[in-house]
């Protein structure tokens, strides 16, 4: 779980389907890749720890709040 700076997101790292939402418990959750700029930011990450991105070309800032 991230928290953003509009909102909390669920992300799930997996080795493929980047890009795939599915609804759990009336959340969604986001598939990202160990190879994608995001998954490879969340590796080794700890919560408490904000984690830096850049999407299209825009920074995009998020604290890790959970893992499971």
């Amino acid at each position: 779980k991230l928290q953003s700076s509009s909102a909390d997101v669920y992300m799930f790292v997996g080795p493929q389907a980047g890009g795939l939402s599915v609804a759990v418990d009336d959340s969604e959750v986001t598939v990202v890749t160990p190879v994608s700029p995001l998954g490879q930011a969340l590796l080794g990450k700890k919560v408490g720890e904000q984690i830096e991105v850049n999407v299209q070309g825009q920074k995009q800032s998020f604290i890790l709040l959970e893992i499971q």
